[in-house]
């Protein structure tokens, strides 16, 4: 482990508070966000988030917040897609072949082509091949449990 003298470690804390703001309000800026609205649904003041987007509090002191606040604002830009149904009618889960029947987990991933050669090489089970279709490339492998897990490029 390499130790930092303390400007150098302060140095790269300042640098890493502004490369984490950048990312938020790059992403807060694609979704068409005001900092109220991020500040709000993400249970901080507009007076911290604006802090946090800038990379320094706004004494211009360090920023630190904690990785429950770092969540909710990536939560609060960033689009997670979660959708639930019903199991089938006539679907009898006791008797299905792996587990996880109905239910559709989807990620998007750079690099698919290269993640589905490497879980091939790797031996996993891929239970659709790689095609092109209106999710970019997309695959399906089954995760150790069985569960069937899909990865697409197009977001």
């Amino acid at each position: 482990m390499t130790f930092l003298p303390d400007h150098a470690h302060a140095r790269r804390r300042r640098t890493q508070a502004r490369a984490f703001g950048q990312v938020v309000r790059n992403a807060r800026l694609r979704k068409g966000l005001s900092q109220e609205r991020v500040a709000h649904d993400a249970g901080i003041t507009v007076y911290t988030y604006g802090g946090i987007e800038r990379g320094r509090s706004p004494r211009g002191g360090e920023v630190n917040p904690t990785f429950d606040t770092m969540l909710r604002i990536l939560l609060a830009t960033t689009p997670i897609a979660f959708a639930l149904r019903e199991v089938m009618p006539g679907t009898d889960l006791a008797a299905v072949s792996h587990p996880g029947i109905g239910v559709a987990v989807w990620f998007h991933a750079t690099d698919v082509q290269v993640i589905h050669e490497a879980l091939v090489a790797d031996g996993h089970t891929i239970t659709a091949e790689p095609i092109d279709g209106p999710f970019g490339r997309t695959f399906t492998f089954a995760d150790p449990d069985g569960y069937r897990i899909t990865l697409h490029d197009r977001a």
